[in-house]
């Protein structure tokens, strides 16, 4: 029942769903002249983090009563465009920016609570797989995983399954369109996400945040468990890469009914 919301230098908390709101300290926020962008709060702790003009991002470890910034992490390209801590480890921190400059880095990890930020979209001389110097305006990681990440571009979403540090494009049948945000169920089963004029998506995920399309058509439909049936019990490497979707290295009940649910 907790929820946050913000105005431009205030961020609000309710503990029953947003019957009542109280404001949280922002002095040192106040003081640095800053706006925010967006926020996120831990799934784990008290902690709280903003995106904020200036490329910042800001981090309290105290409901509000304290802020600390590393500075401006994106190099003076700025437009921040969100946060997020890894529903795993809340010392794993995202932040995205959409600045306009095809030469910026735009995706950023901390590993320390917000202390330090390294870029995780690769660089114009070596790609890691995330086209670079494109907007970035969602990142988040799947529930259950402390390694599959998923962001919304400008160029459809991108997924990661070794905590950004390579990235592949995802979405079988997704055209390449702006994605402002994206949802993942709590018990990572689905992806939904939200376009920028094409609507909004969806697609069933395995536990280790891949489709559950066991014939590769780009679509989970009766085809699919056909497949599974034909590879249930096998615990051959190329039969597990196409349904074994709770990730148990064998093909049996439980992919099975993650496969009927999404039918």
């Amino acid at each position: 029942d907790t929820v946050y919301t913000f105005a431009n230098k205030k961020v609000y908390r309710s503990t029953d769903f947003g019957n009542n709101w109280n404001a949280l300290t922002m002095t040192d926020f106040v003081n640095s002249g800053k706006v925010i962008r967006n926020l996120a709060g831990s799934r784990r702790s008290n902690a709280v983090a903003l995106a904020s003009s200036g490329g910042q991002f800001w981090v309290s470890t105290n409901n509000g009563t304290t802020w600390t910034t590393s500075g401006d992490v994106t190099a003076g390209s700025s437009y921040t465009s969100y946060v997020w801590f890894n529903t795993e480890n809340d010392q794993i921190l995202y932040g995205a920016t959409v600045a306009p400059n095809a030469n910026a880095h735009h995706l950023f990890r901390s590993s320390n609570g917000g202390t330090n930020w390294t870029p995780i979209d690769g660089s114009s001389a070596a790609s890691n797989g995330l086209p670079f110097g494109i907007p970035i305006h969602v990142v988040q990681n799947l529930p259950g995983s402390l390694n599959t990440l998923f962001v919304g571009t400008d160029f459809g979403v991108y997924r990661s399954t070794d905590g950004g540090d390579t990235w592949t494009r995802f979405g079988e049948g997704l055209p390449l369109v702006g994605v402002r945000d994206l949802y993942l169920a709590p018990d990572g089963s689905f992806i939904r996400i939200a376009t920028f004029g094409r609507g909004v998506w969806e697609a069933a995920l395995t536990a280790t945040g891949a489709p559950l399309d066991a014939n590769g058509d780009g679509k989970v439909d009766p085809y699919d468990l056909l497949e599974l049936l034909k590879r249930y019990g096998s615990t051959d490497a190329a039969d597990l890469a196409k349904a074994d979707f709770n990730g148990d290295s064998a093909i049996n009940d439980a992919d099975l009914t993650l496969l009927l649910a999404a039918l």
